[in-house]
């Protein structure tokens, strides 16, 4: 009848006795009435419990009993006998049968049926690894009885397992003020034991993090007087003219290469960066990625390009000149040509996510225009570093 309310008004094939429009009818319906909704093929109680709570009893009342607490007290049962299997699938099973027995919480009277299913729940939770879930649970389970010594346990262990040290510190000292009420001296004992093990596993964790803490903090300190140490390779004049002429610019604590290599004439100068009149003269080094090899500029001005350098070095093809003394065949010799080179500088912002170069035009731009580039920061050895390649280069 939902399909076809007005039959009078329907036209049907001969042959199969169907409306002509049949198939368009089913889709139509489906689409309204998705199979989901139907309770023998919903995927999960919680959300069939939204969308027809009063299906959902009928079934439980067919498979248990006739109340809500009936059922949920079935649906503990099973999933106790589920959770004593001790293996993965025993412990999922469980796990569904606690979530149904808890699917009409608000209509089972007994509360304390409801914290069992809950502790219940969150033990097979901690056997499956889903420590935050289990830690959800437990905490649910001591909301409604605040000295559950079984979901302090938990709680604790759970944490623990989930690094939350400070937490399963205080479930376990917790837990051990609350085991001196139980009457039988052995138990006592043994809950004592269980608590005190796993504060002494959260102190032990939370000291080798204090550790590591105070590790870094002097790494750092170190990463910091090498940079002051660096820094003291300028005068106290020079560094003022410097960073009042660019603003801007950064200091980055790292740099390309280590400083206490040989690099030929890098240590010449005390000052690495000097003031000369109204521009800088800066150490520069150039990498010749695809030759792995470097050329060394003991005075680089902040008025001069790249290109003012390497055309000293590098032969033109409109000009001539000699030879790149670090070509080691003909096809190099032919692309290492001061026309066919580009530069690129290195974003210390991204050494810690994803390495990237930026380029910049050799002809065009200044050491200058560099300082004031918004990605350029300058290094912790105070020797500038520019990566030279062809254009057609794969590196």
């Amino acid at each position: 009848k939902k399909m076809n309310p007005t039959p009078e008004e329907v036209l049907y094939d001969e042959e199969t006795g169907f409306p002509v429009d049949f198939k368009e009818r089913v889709a139509a319906y489906v689409k309204e009435n998705p199979i989901e909704k139907c309770p023998l093929f919903a995927t999960s109680t919680e959300e069939l419990m939204e969308s027809n709570p009063e299906a959902v009893e009928a079934l439980q009342a067919l498979k248990y009993g006739e109340t809500p607490d009936e059922n949920a007290v079935e649906s503990k049962n099973e999933g106790n006998r589920f959770l004593k299997q001790g293996n993965y699938d025993g412990y999922m099973e469980a796990v569904l049968c606690y979530s149904e027995g808890l699917a009409h919480e608000k209509r089972v009277k007994d509360e304390n049926i409801i914290t069992q299913l809950y502790n219940n729940r969150s033990q097979a939770q901690l056997m499956l690894k889903n420590y935050g879930k289990a830690m959800a649970d437990c905490k649910k389970v001591l909301e409604r009885e605040p000295t559950n010594r079984k979901a302090m346990y938990r709680y604790a262990k759970a944490a623990l397992a989930a690094d939350k040290c400070k937490l399963a510190l205080k479930y376990a000292k917790l837990g051990q003020k609350e085991v001196k009420q139980i009457v039988d001296q052995k138990q006592q004992e043994t809950m004592t034991t269980m608590f005190v093990t796993i504060e002494e596993k959260a102190n032990a964790r939370l000291a080798f993090k204090r550790r590591e803490k105070q590790k870094a903090i002097v790494e750092q300190q170190k990463m910091k007087q090498k940079q002051r140490l660096n820094i003291a390779h300028m005068t106290e004049a020079d560094k003022k003219a410097l960073f009042t002429t660019y603003p801007s610019l950064r200091m980055s604590t790292l740099c390309e290469y280590d400083t206490s290599k040989n690099v030929p004439g890098a240590f010449l100068h005390l000052s690495r960066i000097q003031h000369v009149d109204a521009s800088f003269n800066f150490q520069v080094l150039f990498q010749y990625d695809e030759l792995n090899v470097t050329d060394f500029v003991q005075q680089m001005n902040s008025q001069h390009t790249v290109m003012d350098h390497l055309s000293v070095m590098m032969p033109s093809k409109e000009h001539g000149g000699d030879v790149f003394p670090y070509a080691r065949s003909a096809e190099e010799r032919a692309r290492y040509v001061i026309e066919n080179m580009d530069a690129y500088f290195f974003d210390f912002n991204t050494v810690k996510t994803h390495p990237t170069l930026i380029h910049f035009d050799i002809r065009s731009h200044t050491l200058h225009d560099l300082l004031q580039h918004s990605k350029f920061q300058l290094p912790s050895n105070l020797i500038l570093m520019f990566h030279i390649v062809p254009r057609d280069s794969p590196t």
